[in-house]
């Protein structure tokens, strides 16, 4: 049965929240108190095997000193069964909370927080040949309040002589090997750390530091897995110091060949390149220019000769919209030879068909994206990515037809797209 189904049997108990394949955590009230229990799901309390490995999970937990790794204190029981009392604390599911809060995931700092301190007590527990095996955001929970600290439940990895009990059908929210003959190790909890960091990044894409070590994280084979917590932990943290280097370097990049497109055009047969018309549009404000060997005819063209710098957009949507679609000017990608001032033209409006198709495709991408990171669907994961993916979808239907439409080369279209989608999402999270 797959692991929602497993919580599902379980539904109706009062004050659950959180779960994993093997036990939920409650708060019940005992001897007039509110406390918070460890459970046995229903279905095995009665399997000898399990419930004896459950007695000793106090034994397991008591070396805990790490306050994110709940300990069994006491062993009781009732007419439901035996049960753990817990390390007492006021907690949530993170699945809850991210209902409750939908919008905790748009802070930034709030999900590195998280994550390291995930990362962090996974390696804890690993220092102790331990492994949790499910991280799922119903079985990691939260302290409630400003600062959230997280919590793992006891390991599942000291169920291993029945694992079986717990795993037969394949659910991607866990690791697959805990489902097929492969032996779980440390890289178990990799897939599950890499699941997590998704769960709170359910973006077209993730934040640089975080995407190459998740890819690796949620691999199927284990081989490809991080081995141990530390190692993604440090990759994380050095590409994240060199995220904003990177992203200078990136931009830099992009600046240099945007001036390398327009110097050095495959058309031109120049040697040399008059610089100074280059950097100083205004000198050539006083110019004009014979185009009749484009229309066949000596009369100029007022809007060739209009300076681009003070143009009103109305008059740069005329020049774009007679330069892309006036069969006059199809002829400038062929000629064999054009006049400075016509090949200064033409890199002119090569730049403002991209900075239109920009402007179009940011005023889409705002629209697109507010309605999927609405408070509705950011409380359910599953909507949220499934709206999310349609969305996306959308944005690369448009990126095709702008590019199509202002005639902007598919690499330029894609790094333009791309670069948006990242201003427009940090416009919603700042807001």
């Amino acid at each position: 049965m797959k692991l929602a189904s497993i919580a599902n049997r379980n539904y109706s108990e009062p004050g659950r929240i959180a779960y994993n394949a093997a036990m939920y955590v409650a708060v019940e009230q005992h001897q007039g108190k509110e406390m918070l229990v460890c459970r046995p799901h229903a279905h095995l309390v009665g399997e000898e095997a399990f419930m004896g490995i459950f007695r000793q999970l106090g034994s397991i937990t008591e070396p805990y000193t790490s306050p994110r790794c709940l300990r069994c204190i006491t062993l009781a029981s009732d007419e439901r069964g035996e049960f753990w009392i817990m390390t007492p604390g006021k907690y949530t599911s993170l699945a809850q909370l991210m209902v409750d809060n939908p919008n905790a995931r748009l802070e930034q700092k709030w999900t590195d927080n998280i994550i390291a301190q995930l990362i962090e007590t996974a390696q804890y527990l690993h220092n102790l040949d331990q492994q949790a095996w499910e991280l799922t955001p119903q079985s990691i929970l939260v302290t409630k309040g400003g600062i959230n600290q997280i919590a793992l439940m006891p390991p599942l990895s000291v169920f291993m002589p029945v694992k079986s009990l717990l795993y037969d059908t394949p659910d991607e929210s866990v690791a697959p090997e805990l489902f097929n003959t492969e032996e779980p190790d440390q890289r178990t909890d990799m897939y599950g750390i890499g699941r997590i960091i998704q769960y709170l990044h359910p973006y077209p894409s993730l934040p640089f530091k975080y995407s190459a070590p998740t890819k690796k994280a949620v691999s199927e084979k284990m081989s490809d897995r991080p081995t141990r917590a530390e190692q993604m932990l440090d990759t994380i943290n050095t590409r994240g110091k060199g995220g904003k280097i990177t992203h200078i370097i990136v931009s830099v990049a992009a600046v240099l060949a945007i001036i390398a497109l327009l110097l050095f055009f495959p058309w031109t047969n120049d040697n040399e390149i008059d610089i100074k018309n280059l950097v100083n549009p205004d000198s050539l404000k006083a110019e004009r220019f014979d185009d009749s060997y484009l229309t066949g005819a000596n009369s100029l063209d007022p809007l060739v000769n209009t300076n681009i710098e003070s143009a009103t957009e109305a008059e740069k949507d005329r020049m774009l919209e007679r330069y892309l679609h006036d069969s006059s000017y199809l002829s400038m990608d062929t000629a064999a030879s054009l006049s400075p001032q016509m090949k200064e033209y033409q890199k002119q409006m090569m730049v403002l068909a991209a900075e239109k198709f920009r402007a179009r495709f940011k005023q889409q991408a705002r629209a697109t994206l507010a309605k999927v990171y609405t408070k509705e669907n950011m409380a359910s994961q599953e909507k949220f990515l499934e709206e999310s993916k349609i969305a996306n979808e959308q944005l690369v239907r448009l990126q095709d037809v702008l590019a199509t439409q202002y005639q902007v080369d598919p690499t330029t279209a894609i790094r333009i797209a791309g670069e948006v989608q990242d201003e427009v999402i940090e416009e919603i999270k700042k807001k």
